[in-house]
């Protein structure tokens, strides 16, 4: 089932490691990218206080502001985005595996 791309839908997601893929507004599958998951910085005291690198995460910095000079293919995906679909994965060899099978003929994938 394909997700709006929009904030509140976003908010919804895990923050674990997994994959995730977006899709224009016909529902044509155009990226795929994954996310480890991975604990960063504390922000508070508590142990439990960490920025962690999700899903969730990694699919709000698509809302970021960014320098397009510096990522000129993001500019051309970000206008695209419509939906998104995501697949939380624990493994990150399996994680690995799935990113590279799924991504390959995506229209902005690269490398």
């Amino acid at each position: 089932m394909l997700i709006p791309f929009t904030k509140d839908n976003i908010a919804q997601v895990p923050n674990c490691g997994g994959i995730y893929t977006f899709y224009n507004a016909w529902g044509s599958p155009i990226y795929v990218g994954r996310t480890s998951g991975a604990k960063g910085e504390a922000w508070g005291n508590r142990p439990s206080e960490r920025y962690v690198y999700g899903l969730r995460h990694r699919l709000q910095s698509y809302y970021q502001k960014d320098d397009f000079s510096v990522h000129k293919t993001k500019h051309a995906l970000r206008r695209e985005i419509q939906y998104f679909t995501y697949r939380p994965i624990n493994s990150e060899m399996e994680r690995r595996y799935v990113e590279k099978v799924m991504k390959k003929g995506m229209k902005h994938n690269h490398g």
